[in-house]
């Protein structure tokens, strides 16, 4: 066999394992969606012994690193900050430097100036910050539109704080993987497109609730499994093609 078809399966197979052990250790995380490891054909040519003739092999390289975007289940709760999309829309983060990240995480936490900030990685959520107080917090209602009040003094009259707004993108499966379980934007995902929860396919929000991870727990340690057994069968070609090239090199000597 080719040694730069197995020196390209190990590599190719290396990177569909860490794709799947970060798919597996994220199964409990929060809106975290599972990614595929792109394989694509590749051609490989090596001289043998160095007599001058060339074999041609076909083997594997690998590709882009795609996000599944798949709905995941919504888990209900107590949390008045905890807020689930239902639809394709993504929640838009600003970090301390004005960049732009998404999310489908809703877990959301108030900072120590009052601002509303994605609870992981502390970024503010949307591009407009939303303050609230601790006494707002009591009665914080966000509606389905994403429309976000609290009660005012008298107890009753609403008290509108800000608007959640969503985003997608016409090919966010080609979205970059940030830390925190976050997203930002790439040439290949797209424009991005920001419309108000309801509008424009981007789906509604519900509040007391969180998306889970879509990662599918028992397929995933199976598929781990697999691979393995595959990475051990790839290595066992490997260590018996430097046996006979050691041998052939031997009785030349």
């Amino acid at each position: 066999m080719n040694s730069g078809i197995i020196h390209g399966a190990i590599l190719a197979g290396g990177a569909v394992m860490t794709t799947k052990i970060d798919n597996l250790v994220n199964a409990k995380s929060n809106g975290f969606k599972p990614a595929l490891q792109e394989l694509l054909a590749a051609s490989y040519a090596e001289s043998q012994l160095g007599n001058g003739a060339v074999y041609q092999g076909n083997g594997v390289r690998t590709g882009q690193t795609i996000s599944l975007f798949e709905q995941g289940e919504i888990e209900f709760n107590k949390t008045e900050l905890d807020v689930a999309v239902q639809g394709r829309g993504m929640f838009i983060l600003t970090d301390q430097d004005g960049n732009i990240f998404y999310t489908r995480n809703g877990a959301f936490s108030v900072d120590a100036n009052g601002i509303l900030v994605h609870a992981a990685s502390r970024y503010q959520v949307g591009t407009q910050a939303i303050q609230i107080t601790a006494q707002q917090l009591g009665s914080l209602k966000i509606d389905e539109k994403g429309k976000v009040t609290c009660k005012g003094d008298d107890g009753k009259t609403d008290v509108e704080l800000g608007f959640l707004e969503l985003v997608d993108f016409p090919s966010r499966s080609n979205l970059k993987r940030e830390r925190y379980g976050l997203f930002a934007q790439t040439a290949l995902a797209g424009e991005e497109e920001i419309a108000m929860p309801g509008e424009n396919g981007m789906g509604l929000l519900t509040q007391h609730a969180l998306e889970s991870s879509g990662t599918d727990l028992i397929g995933s340690l199976i598929e781990i499994n697999d691979l393995s057994q595959y990475m051990m069968a790839v290595g066992q070609n490997a260590k018996i093609m430097h046996e006979m090239y050691r041998k052939v090199m031997d009785s030349m000597a």
